[in-house]
C-alpha cells in the first residue's frame, strides 16, 4: 500500500508539472507547478522513510537487488525534484518522476536478508559506491539523451517528447553536475574501500578495485579536459559512457565472478 502511494504521488507530481508546462501563461501555471513540486517532495519523503526502514536489516544492510534499485531510484528522485524546480529542466524532471515511481516498486523487505557486515565502515563504503554508480549512470543517461537531441535537431524532428526535453546547454550543465558529485562520491568510496575492506586478495576483489580505479581515472581525465580544454558535446558524452561502462564492469563483473563462478555472496 505504501509503495502504491509513493508511485501515485510521483505520477501525480509528473502530471501536474507537465500540465503546468502546457499552459501558455506562466502566471496561470505557477500554482499548478508549486503543487507538483510539493507532491514530488511528499513522494520523496515517503520514499526515503520506507527505504530506510527496509534497508535496516537485523544482520546488516538489506541490499537485495530490489532494494538497490529502490536506493538508486531515491537518488534519481532527488535529482528529478531539483530538475523540476529548475526552469530549464522541468520537463526532464517530470519524466524522471515517472521512472522513479516505477523503480520504487521494487523495494521489499527480505525474509532472510544477506548479511553485509555490522560495521558502519563497510556499510558506508557500500552505500557510497552505490550512490556514486547511480549518479554516474544518470550522467551516462543524460549523455545519451544529448546525443538523441542533437540528432533530432539535425533532422528537424519535433514532437511532444522533444518539447519536454531541456535545451542542450542545460542538459550539459546537469550532466557535469552529476559527474562532479558522482566523482566525489566515487573518490570517497574507493578511499574507504582501500582502508576498510580487508584481505582484498582473499575476497577476490582485486579486479573490482582495479576497474573502479580505472573508471575513476576516466572521469578525472574528463573533468580535467572540461576544465583545461572545454570538452563538451560528443567528446564529453564519449568519455562519460566509457567511464560508466568501466564501473558497471567492475560492479556486475564482480558479482558474476563471486556469485556464479565462485559461488559466494557479494556484499
Amino acid at each position: 500500500m505504501i509503495k502504491l502511494t509513493i508511485l501515485l504521488l510521483y505520477i501525480g507530481a509528473a502530471a501536474l508539472i507537465i500540465g503546468a508546462l502546457a499552459r501558455p501563461a506562466p502566471n496561470a501555471s505557477r500554482g499548478i507547478l508549486n503543487l507538483g513540486l510539493v507532491t514530488g517532495l511528499l513522494a520523496l519523503l515517503l520514499h526515503s522513510g520506507t527505504l530506510l526502514q527496509i534497508l535496516a536489516g537485523e544482520r546488516g544492510l538489506n541490499l537485495s537487488l530490489g532494494n538497490i534499485v529502490g536506493l538508486l531510484a531515491w537518488e534519481l528522485g532527488v535529482f528529478a525534484w531539483i530538475a523540476a524546480a529548475w526552469t530549464r529542466l522541468r520537463g526532464l524532471g517530470a519524466l524522471l518522476f515517472v521512472l522513479v515511481g516505477a523503480a520504487s516498486m521494487f523495494m521489499a523487505p527480505a525474509a532472510a536478508p544477506a548479511a553485509t557486515s555490522s560495521s558502519w565502515q563497510l556499510q558506508s563504503h557500500i552505500v557510497l559506491s552505490l550512490l556514486a554508480y547511480g549518479l554516474l549512470t544518470l550522467a551516462a543517461a543524460l549523455a545519451l539523451l544529448m546525443r538523441f537531441q542533437e540528432k533530432a535537431i539535425r533532422r528537424g524532428a519535433s514532437g511532444p517528447l522533444l518539447r519536454l526535453m531541456p535545451p542542450l546547454e542545460a542538459a550539459e550543465q546537469g550532466l557535469f553536475a552529476c559527474i562532479w558529485l558522482g566523482f566525489f562520491l566515487l573518490s570517497l568510496a574507493i578511499f574507504s574501500g582501500l582502508i576498510f575492506v580487508e584481505n582484498l586478495l582473499a575476497q577476490h576483489l582485486v579486479h573490482k578495485t582495479v576497474l573502479s580505479v580505472l573508471g575513476w581515472l576516466v572521469f578525472a581525465t574528463l573533468l580535467f579536459g572540461r576544465w583545461r580544454f572545454g570538452w563538451r558535446g560528443q567528446t564529453a558524452s564519449a568519455w562519460t559512457l566509457g567511464g560508466v561502462a568501466t564501473l558497471l564492469l567492475a560492479y556486475f563483473g564482480s558479482r558474476l565472478i563471486l556469485e556464479l563462478i565462485l559461488g559466494r555472496q557479494w556484499g
